[in-house]
């Protein structure tokens, strides 16, 4: 079968021609969840393949890099605000609508202190002050801002404290955290394929998945993974081309 066939559904592994390449893990998509994902599992001792059908960075280098964070970071207590998990939960739940998914707002909330000192860890500066007017943007480089919290009914449902952490940066702090991330992934020695687009999945006769059907330069490639492949490619949401395509 020729591995150039215009679909999105899995190709057998047995169908899959030609040379390949293969490491424990392949994870598709560099940006801010795929570098995540790629040294957390060098973290645990495994070697990682990354594609990435552009230059790193992904939907990630274009945002605002405003992370949302809190329950008593470093960052807010420096700001002079006390937060703890428990408020940022409530928070979360009043302000994200109808039927909320609880366990997991309690797991990113309790979490949350990690999150960013892991970030911190891995290069990512915040400075640390206060922007304190509404806006979506700060037109500075302030490392906090309010996102809600002190607005009315939140204030009177959960303790306020500001948890927009922006990363250290003038205008949209996205590019800077991706430059940050990207290089730590460089550094840990993760293997990356710039320009090499993930096509299909490639699974086993049991229907597991084995790896990534990947096509560069009008060539097909296959990477097959020992232990696991993570999907990271989450910004396709603005390609309606592949949205209407729909799963395999």
């Amino acid at each position: 079968m020729s591995m150039n066939h215009p679909t999105v559904r899995p190709i057998l592994i047995s169908d899959v021609d030609g040379e390949s390449a293969d490491s424990d893990i392949i994870v598709v998509g560099l940006g801010c969840a795929g570098a995540a994902a790629a040294l957390g599992a060098t973290e645990q001792g495994s070697s990682v393949t990354v594609i990435e059908w552009a230059g790193p960075g992904g939907s990630s280098a274009l945002s605002g890099g405003e992370l949302y964070l809190g329950g008593g970071t470093a960052l807010q207590k420096a700001c002079g605000f006390d937060d703890d998990p428990g408020s940022m939960e409530e928070y979360l739940c009043a302000a994200l609508g109808p039927d909320p998914d609880r366990e997991k707002i309690h797991a990113y909330c309790h979490g949350s202190i990690e999150h960013f000192d892991w970030l911190v860890s891995q290069g990512v500066p915040f400075k640390e002050t206060l922007w304190s007017s509404p806006t979506w943007v700060p037109p500075t480089d302030d490392g906090l801002m309010w996102l809600g919290e002190n607005s009315w009914p939140y204030d009177r449902i959960a303790t306020p404290a500001p948890r927009g952490h922006r990363v250290q940066s003038e205008g949209f702090g996205g590019k800077v955290l991706m430059e940050c991330l990207t290089s730590a992934v460089e550094d840990a020695g993760v293997e990356i394929h710039e320009y090499t687009r993930a096509t299909r999945l490639i699974v086993g006769e049991d229907g597991a998945v084995k790896g990534v059907l990947a096509r560069r330069y009008g060539e097909d490639l296959a990477f097959l993974a020992r232990k696991a492949v993570i999907v990271t490619a989450g910004g396709f949401i603005d390609n309606r081309e592949m949205v209407d395509l729909g799963l395999p």
